[in-house]
């Protein structure tokens, strides 16, 4: 598996049903897409930049990755801007943004999905709050609730009903 070098490899997301692997480059601000060749060995197919590495003076760092079990949605969580993008997997080789939304607040450190995948949990380890964001099904967007919870610094989300 080779990445540009500064790119910063941060999490990995395998695909529930095709053979694909999803790099999340926290550096970069980018998602690597590789697909896992029979002898294991992984054959890079493309890459999606997500945002520039700094707006003004502000660092945006990649924080977290998660795809949908269907498989036909990938979301990404940015530090920084502090939101949330929503992408469709089109033909395999490539990711089409849906939307973005706000995390709900400061530096989101991980989300993920309910079991009805119907929402995700943003943990915003900076300001100390866990947001609720809806997600539709079918076309996979994402939606701003104010629903949250203070929690201090939280930093990991598993999955939850």
């Amino acid at each position: 598996m080779e990445l540009t070098p500064g790119d910063g490899p941060r999490h990995l997301a395998f695909h529930p049903a095709k053979k694909l692997v999803f790099s999340l480059n926290e550096l970069s601000n980018s998602i690597s897409i590789f697909k896992i060749l029979q002898n294991g060995a992984l054959l890079h197919v493309s890459k999606t930049n997500i945002m520039p590495a700094k707006v003004g003076e502000q660092q945006n760092l990649a924080s977290a990755i998660r795809i949908s079990e269907d498989g036909r949605h990938v979301y990404v969580a940015v530090r920084g801007e502090n939101a949330i993008y929503g992408y469709q997997l089109m033909a395999e080789t490539r990711l089409q943004l849906i939307n973005k939304v706000s995390s709900g607040g400061l530096h989101p450190r991980d989300f993920n999905f309910s079991k009805s995948q119907k929402q995700l949990l943003v943990a915003n380890q900076y300001s100390n709050n866990v947001v609720i964001i809806k997600r539709d099904l079918a076309s996979g967007k994402l939606f701003t609730t104010q629903s949250q919870l203070q929690i201090d610094a939280p930093s990991y989300v598993s999955y939850f009903n």
